[in-house]
């Protein structure tokens, strides 16, 4: 039996293994699960429900973090248990986790593989509504000079004129260049 910390304070009504904040401050974020993380970016529960109770049924409902965390405003807001508050605060963490892999590429970190040009794009990708055409344009050494969103499109297509990526690779004078698109269904 796991004994409680003298620094945290008892509560009778919650057992310190019920307690992700204290958890998280004594053993480290590592330790906790998946729930009781996003339990602390949404902070409360809803009707019946604990922060950590409603963070699980968010990520069955979702199919976990990342499908959860890919969903925009509307959708995020239309789901039982999230108002506008919780929904902000998940926006928040995905764009703060964009920010950290744009911020990462930007030290000089560069593109080794197909599996980084993903999950790069993914991130920067992440909840726009229309597709979008866009290029990736690195250096000699895969360092990323910048990400051009070219040709916005509808719901299901997007114009695309060559000429457009020839000017945009030439302007940042780049030795590589990534071509990308989305698809708002997330597929």
């Amino acid at each position: 039996m796991r004994r409680t910390p003298r620094n945290i304070v008892r509560d009778a009504a919650v057992p310190y293994e019920a307690r992700p904040r204290e958890r998280l401050l004594e053993e480290g974020a590592a330790r906790l699960r998946d729930e009781e993380l996003l339990a602390l970016v949404l902070r409360t529960g809803a009707k019946g429900q604990d922060a950590v109770s409603l963070a699980a049924a968010l990520l069955r409902r979702f199919g976990g973090l990342t499908d959860l965390l890919h969903q925009d405003s509307a959708a995020l807001r239309q789901t039982h248990g999230l108002g506008g508050a919780k929904a902000a605060a998940l926006l928040a963490v995905r764009e703060l986790a964009a920010r950290m892999e744009f911020a990462r590429m930007r030290r000089g970190q560069y593109l080794e593989n197909t599996k980084s040009v993903l999950r790069y794009l993914t991130r920067r990708l992440a909840g726009l509504q229309r597709e979008v055409f866009g290029l990736l344009l690195l250096n000699a050494r895969h360092h990323v000079l910048g990400v051009d969103y070219l040709f916005y499109g509808s719901v299901d297509r997007s114009a695309v004129y060559p000429r457009e990526i020839v000017k945009a690779c030439l302007k940042r004078n780049a030795a590589a260049v990534v071509l990308f698109h989305n698809h708002p269904s997330g597929d």
